[in-house]
């Protein structure tokens, strides 16, 4: 037998104790490559991620301002809408107004009372005419007629005008009415 060389084996086993560490360096190496190469495969699938929901918001976006400019457009034509509501609101009462008054003095010239219907100044509105005034008040009768476009003004509220005849005008429903607003 031979004998045993204690430091020639302390030797090897110094060697085989450094290549098991240094392995294990290796390997440890290895796994933080691995987890960084994970981590930039997880990176670049959140950045593609992150891209979608970046054009998907821009998207939004667009078609959000878009309704908002729809709205504002609406807004703007409403409130035009309900700017000019006084003044036309106005004009049709002065014109049913002017026709009614037209229409009353048509009758009394034809039924022979000689006396005109005289119209609202035009600083008075029908709804807030003063008590002194009525709509029947009498003018003189060299007035001349006014020249109004006649309007169908039948309402729920007053009785038909009459027609030559002594009936009522148009059809047999009294409360029908035609406008043209």
């Amino acid at each position: 037998m031979k004998k045993i060389d204690h430091s020639r084996v302390r030797k090897h086993q110094r060697k085989f104790l450094q290549a098991i560490h240094q392995l294990r360096s290796v390997k440890m190496e290895q796994r933080k490559l691995s987890d960084q190469a994970n981590t930039l495969v997880d990176l670049s699938k959140m950045q593609s991620v992150m891209y979608e929901l970046m054009s998907e918001l821009n998207d939004r976006s667009e078609d959000l301002e878009r309704q908002m400019l729809s709205l504002e457009q609406r807004m703007e034509q409403l409130t035009a809408g309900f700017n000019s509501l006084p003044a036309h609101l106005s004009a049709t009462l002065s014109a049913q107004h002017a026709a009614l008054i037209h229409l009353l003095q048509e009758r009394d010239a034809r039924d022979g009372r000689g006396g005109a219907v005289a119209p609202l100044p035009s600083g008075v509105s029908l709804t807030t005419a003063p008590a002194s005034m009525t709509p029947t008040q009498v003018a003189s009768p060299a007035q001349s007629p006014l020249q109004v476009p006649t309007l169908a003004l039948e309402s729920p509220l007053s009785s038909p005008p009459l027609s030559p005849v002594g009936g009522p005008e148009g059809g047999s429903n009294p409360n029908t009415s035609v406008s043209n607003c």
